[in-house]
């Protein structure tokens, strides 16, 4: 028992104190098995991969997440090294693993090498146990590539969004807003910090925004469509400016509805410009007229230009 073997039977039928003794301890032997049976049933289901090494950093425990991470069976990985599953910076057998202690008792994220060949981003903790002489070590890992990826194409798509002159709002998917970048600030005068947790139209929208304009936003991100539009906001001196405006729903795996990415472009100096020769035309529109000349360029009659309603 003393060298962790709790199969041995202790049962005697004898009378006396020796006999009581023995008795005692095949209850002791029999509890710890039953504790021993549990635990290694609990690491069994647990949804994290689990593999147990020994003091020769041989493999002694594999569950059936670990099967499914490593792609291994646990027949053809138990009693291999470690090595053959962990990285030499987390691996307590590894010589080039010089302070144990900065593995133990933390999470890792390491990529791992799988049967196929794969590698695979993966946390890992690391815990300790010394035993009846012997150092025993248990690691509890998961997959998290998927999430790793993600927060990658974010950093490239934050250092895109933060270098370009356009104003990039992120907002969930109640469109309360999330994330803003400094393309936005300059437009709308606006900090991250006084943006977040509102909406962009509750902000940015004043007196003479077009209310059809709005309603056709609101309709479109109810739908969860994607669209294009144009409109007149407000920073927050109170001057107005004109944006083209186009939103993106964001959904998941699953088809459920994540975020909104909306990316703004200040259109004022050609709005201005628009509107100007629109007025410009509609003022020569209402004074044109009609002039009729003789060859010694003498007016022979004026009249207004009557054009087709």
């Amino acid at each position: 028992m003393a060298k962790g073997n709790y199969d041995i039977d202790l049962t005697n039928t004898a009378m006396d104190e020796t006999g009581d003794m023995l008795n005692a301890l095949d209850i002791m032997r029999s509890k710890i098995q039953e504790v021993q049976i549990v635990l290694r049933e609990t690491l069994e289901q647990s949804i994290d991969a689990v593999v147990s090494i020994d003091e020769e950093n041989k493999i002694t425990f594999f569950n059936t997440a670990a099967e499914n991470l490593w792609g291994f069976k646990k027949e053809e990985i138990v009693g291999e090294n470690a090595s053959v599953l962990l990285p030499d910076a987390i691996n307590p057998g590894d010589k080039n693993t010089t302070d144990i202690d900065k593995v133990v008792g933390r999470a890792h994220e390491v990529q791992i090498s799988i049967k196929s060949g794969e590698q695979l981003w993966t946390k890992i903790s690391m815990s300790q146990v010394k035993a009846s002489g012997k150092t025993l070590y248990t690691a509890f890992a998961n997959d998290i590539t998927d999430a790793v990826n993600a927060r990658e194409q974010f950093k490239i798509l934050s250092l895109v969004a933060d270098e370009t002159d356009n104003s990039v709002v992120i907002t969930n998917k109640q469109g309360l807003i999330e994330y803003v970048n400094p393309g936005f600030s300059r437009l709308t005068g606006y900090s991250s910090e006084e943006s977040m947790g509102k909406k962009p139209g509750h902000l940015l929208q004043g007196e003479h925004t077009d209310a059809d304009t709005v309603a056709r936003i609101r309709e479109k991100l109810s739908k969860r469509e994607p669209f294009y539009d144009e409109i007149l906001n407000y920073d927050n001196e109170g001057k107005p400016y004109w944006i083209s405006l186009a939103i993106n729903p964001v959904f998941d795996a699953n088809g459920e509805l994540e975020r909104f990415i909306s990316i703004q472009a200040n259109i004022t100096e050609t709005k201005e410009t628009s509107v100007e020769s629109a007025y410009r035309l509609s003022a020569i529109d209402r004074s044109n007229t009609i002039l009729e000349l003789d060859l010694d360029a003498n007016i022979l009659r004026k009249a207004p230009l009557q054009r087709p309603v």
